[in-house]
């Protein structure tokens, strides 16, 4: 059951107001990567203009084409933060890990921001710490490709049965895991057995037949502010973009797997409209 997560905008109402002062701004021609920054920053302007108006379902899509033109932090933060308020927790789970695992950089504030956001969509989802014998086996989740070993971080599941499979050199092994809110995991996939391992609990996991862990409901988790909008003025002259999908020639060749096919679907309908 999807649980509704109380909101706090005024960083992200602060960041559209500075970003629309930049767009005043006169600016030299740009260079090609001037242009794909501005790209990215036309998504991120309006993944802010859809989080005011808590349309988070755009802006998770906004902000998932800024990130796959420029792999910023801040990006990361807020597509996370957008993911958690539509309804995709295991995604969320996955870049506010991600962010904070990368970005040891960030400021307390953004940090604090994150790691709210992780307890929260962690409450919700599974934690799996995958273990694969084979270094560079792929990895998949339900057929779609989650990575290499070994990942990176753990793998977040939906509430359910999910199949976690990994191939390497014509050598297949899988397991199934009832994934449970809430509830940590370790799972070991062994490409030189052929036997399918089961998943064994944790020590923060019950045994089995006991009763959940009771995980306590964050506070409103905080969105991260923008600098980056400050940094290059430059790049923020216009290019003629309108609309969430107008960018064209395989701009959104996304590395995230199948469940992000909405953006897809943004670009080709912006690229039908040209």
């Amino acid at each position: 059951m999807r649980r509704n997560v109380p909101l706090s905008l005024t960083q992200l109402g602060t960041a559209a107001a500075l970003l629309g002062a930049l767009l005043l701004v006169p600016v030299p021609a740009l260079a090609q990567d001037d242009v794909t920054l501005t790209m990215a920053r036309e998504r991120f302007k309006e993944g802010v203009s859809y989080f005011d108006k808590k349309d988070f379902a755009k802006a998770r899509v906004a902000f998932l084409q800024a990130y796959a033109l420029k792999k910023h932090p801040a990006v990361l933060l807020n597509l996370a933060q957008s993911e958690l308020r539509s309804g995709h927790e295991a995604d969320a789970a996955k870049h506010f890990a991600q962010y904070l695992r990368e970005h040891k950089d960030a400021t307390e504030g953004e940090r604090q921001g994150a790691d709210t956001g992780l307890t929260a969509a962690k409450a919700l989802v599974a934690e799996v710490a995958l273990d694969v014998d084979g270094s560079g086996a792929e990895i998949y989740v339900d057929g779609d490709l989650e990575g290499q070993a070994p990942l990176p971080g753990s793998v977040y599941l939906t509430p359910g049965p999910h199949e976690l499979q990994a191939r390497k050199d014509g050598k297949t092994v899988s397991s199934t895991v009832n994934a449970t809110a809430g509830q940590s995991t370790s799972l070991r996939l062994s490409l030189s057995k052929t036997a399918k391992p089961a998943a064994a609990p944790t020590e923060a996991q019950p045994p089995e037949g006991g009763s959940e862990p009771i995980i306590e409901e964050p506070s409103t988790p905080r969105q991260g502010f923008f600098p980056w909008l400050t940094h290059t003025p430059a790049a923020m002259v216009g290019v003629g973009l309108t609309g969430a999908g107008l960018i064209g020639g395989g701009a959104f060749v996304f590395s995230f797997k199948s469940s992000y096919k909405a953006a897809d679907s943004v670009a080709s309908q912006g690229r039908r409209q040209r």
